[in-house]
């Protein structure tokens, strides 16, 4: 399983950090792409969560649910699901034509 060993997992902070950096260094890095591709459809987004950011909150006010409660998880369900779906729709454009 990773060829993880005992030592390794109680092997001093630096030297793990070491062993781990070029790992590090490439999720950084992943993260910085997967934030450039996101910030391509930014106004897409900023559209799909202003109306759920409005929405939400008001659907769960109507049937007694505190929105302060509910309406963080609720949302970002929603942002999660609009977001999947705007990606795999558009590969399916994409890729299908």
């Amino acid at each position: 399983m990773g060829q993880v060993s005992d030592e390794d997992l109680f092997a001093p902070i630096f030297t793990s950090a070491r062993r781990r950096a070029l790992w590090l260094g490439i999720n950084l890095i992943t993260a910085f792409l997967a934030s450039a591709v996101i910030g391509i459809f930014d106004k897409v987004l900023i559209e799909v969560a202003a109306l759920s950011g409005i929405i939400i909150p008001m659907v769960l006010d109507k049937n007694g649910i505190d929105p302060a409660l509910a309406g963080s998880v609720i949302l970002t369900t929603v942002t999660d699901v609009v977001g999947f779906f705007v990606f795999l729709g558009s590969a399916t454009i994409i890729f299908m034509s």
